[in-house]
């Protein structure tokens, strides 16, 4: 597949991240992690992707990294960091960074399709 190619879920999941906060909480249920959820659906897209795809395209795996530098510190997956924290603003302008070096759309995305969210106890 060609470094110009990704995938549809990979652009929406993009889109999403490129959003506003307030517009990144829409696209999900009241009742779950809106961080968390943003960047399991960026994972999880790119794991799906072709083979070679963040070689291909470094700005998306400079994206990858940003988020798995912090992962496992709390304090980077709050509602208040989603709203606040400069390490959103940047994965913002990052995610539109890539989508309009493609010429691919910012408007915010569709929520995902395939996924079913269920509320605990």
């Amino acid at each position: 597949m060609p470094a110009d190619v990704l995938s549809n879920e990979l652009i929406r999941t993009l889109r999403a991240l490129a959003q506003d906060s307030a517009t990144q909480r829409a696209l999900f249920p009241a009742f779950v992690a809106v961080p968390d959820e943003l960047v399991e659906d960026f994972g999880d897209a790119l794991d799906q992707s072709w083979p070679g795809c963040l070689t291909a395209n470094p700005d998306i795996a400079a994206l990858d990294d940003l988020i798995r530098a912090r992962s496992g510190m709390p304090e980077f997956w709050t509602d208040e960091a989603l709203d606040h924290a400069p390490f959103w603003a940047e994965l913002r302008n990052r995610a539109r960074q890539i989508l309009q070096d493609r010429n691919l759309p910012l408007t915010p995305p569709q929520p995902a399709p395939h996924k079913t969210y269920i509320s605990g106890p």
